[in-house]
């Protein structure tokens, strides 16, 4: 029990690290609330791993059926869409190089959170 309890104390130390990020983004460096948009498409991001289950053995694999493929393409798109939105933002010219770096870095915190997430449910998975 203690093991899922530190587990999960690591996951929510690295969203809460990823949303002061943003924060820092937003209110120190950018003076705007534009990565906050970003934010939220990672928060978004884990959502489809958690409603659609384990991630496929492989991709010829027809036992999980297209719910799963779905979600993987869901996934695809919110973790595609944070990067790419920050790059838009960066090259429109609302927010600053600093807070784009700093939303980029944020990201990859949260994409640290949900490679671990992932990591553990293939752990439990191979347990059984």
């Amino acid at each position: 029990m203690a093991g899922s309890q530190q587990e999960l104390l690591i996951m929510a130390f690295l969203v809460a690290v990823a949303i002061v990020l943003h924060m820092l983004a937003c209110l120190v460096v950018g003076d705007n609330m534009y990565p906050l948009i970003v934010m939220f498409m990672y928060l978004f991001w884990p959502l489809p791993f958690f409603l659609c289950g384990k991630k496929q053995e492989s991709f010829l694999d027809s036992d999980n059926g297209g719910f799963h493929t779905f979600g993987a393409f869901i996934i695809g798109m919110f973790g595609a869409s944070g990067p790419c939105l920050t790059g838009v933002l960066l090259h429109t010219g609302s927010i600053t190089v600093g807070a784009g770096v700093l939303s980029l870095i944020g990201g990859v915190v949260v994409g640290a959170a949900v490679r671990y997430y992932s990591k553990l449910q293939a752990e439990d998975d191979a347990g059984f």
